[in-house]
């Protein structure tokens, strides 16, 4: 294993195998991932893995928007697979609860996002399965869905092993020293 290394990334779930991917594209490639397991073992193992930008703060519904684009397109951006499945995202919400969803629908729509307010009886053709009263918040993201979470942290690996990098499995960190 390498003993010294510009970037030292810890933890080899998606953000760790992201982190490292996009070091090595910016050409930082002397860079090591450690994962004292293997990679996507943690909490990227158990991810439901929901695409979607229904956030109430532009920051986070901007970063999900843009992250869509990556996971649809992800053989084309990245290499690989990101296992996408376009489903759509039903978002419901108690009468009380309406204006705030209604507030992030619009700010969402300023953002570009495709997401609309929608009535019990669009439900009942989106997702028939759903009962819904009238009076509920509802609204709908189209291009909303999935990913394998696997997936997504293997071809990052790969692609980041490829320009380069290192990601060994069973690596715990012990000490690093910073120069």
């Amino acid at each position: 294993m390498r003993q010294t290394a510009d970037a030292v990334i810890i933890g080899g779930g998606v953000m760790g195998c992201s982190i490292l991917y996009n070091l090595a594209k910016l050409g930082v490639a002397n860079s090591v991932l450690l994962e004292m397991d293997v990679l996507g073992s943690g909490s990227t193992g158990r991810s439901q893995a929901i695409c979607r930008m229904h956030y109430s703060n532009t920051v986070t519904a901007s970063m999900a928007w843009e992250s869509l684009k990556v996971f649809t397109n992800f053989g084309e951006m990245v290499g690989g697979s990101s296992g996408f499945v376009q489903t759509g995202y039903l978002v419901i919400v108690e009468p009380i609860d309406r204006p705030g969803m209604e507030r992030n629908i619009a700010m969402q729509q300023e953002l570009g996002i495709d997401t609309r307010i929608v009535s019990a009886a669009d439900v009942a053709q989106l997702a028939p399965m759903v009962g819904v009263d009238e009076d509920e918040g509802l609204a709908w993201e189209p291009q909303s869905g999935y990913a394998d979470p696997y997936q997504v942290t293997t071809s990052y690996a790969s692609r980041a092993r490829d320009m380069g990098t290192t990601a060994p499995s069973g690596a715990r960190a012990s000490t690093l020293r910073l120069r």
